[in-house]
């Protein structure tokens, strides 16, 4: 096991691509990305800004300083809110009315540097 699951909620910033390799993103589809190809996690459109993985639940590229906080805090509250209603998400990431398992322990994570520590 890692200490970042696939179903746990990622959030990164510009020059993301380790976290995203951390976060379980295939390292092939993130350097297509780099090269602008098809087979890249954005089929080539985000370059190295935006690195999105909707099967790892994983989207980075945010243009300003510590932007990516309030939306990983928004995906925390949404993974309580799921647990609230009942939710789940299916083998398609698609929102089910089916309750998450007793064993859900998904986190939002956010990754962000030192010259974002003082915003937010």
């Amino acid at each position: 096991d890692y200490a970042i699951k696939n179903g746990d909620k990622k959030y990164s910033y510009y020059r993301e691509h380790t976290h995203a390799i951390a976060s379980g993103v295939d390292p092939g589809a993130i350097m297509a990305e780099l090269f602008m190809k098809d087979t890249g996690t954005c089929r080539g459109a985000g370059g190295s800004m935006h690195i999105f993985d909707k099967k790892t639940y994983f989207q980075g590229g945010w243009a300003l300083v510590a932007e990516q906080l309030p939306y990983a805090c928004g995906a925390a509250k949404s993974i309580l809110l799921d647990r609230a209603m009942g939710l789940s998400d299916d083998e398609e990431i698609i929102k089910q009315n089916v309750a998450p398992g007793a064993d859900d322990d998904r986190v939002s994570v956010v990754f962000v540097g030192e010259g974002g520590a003082q915003n937010g």
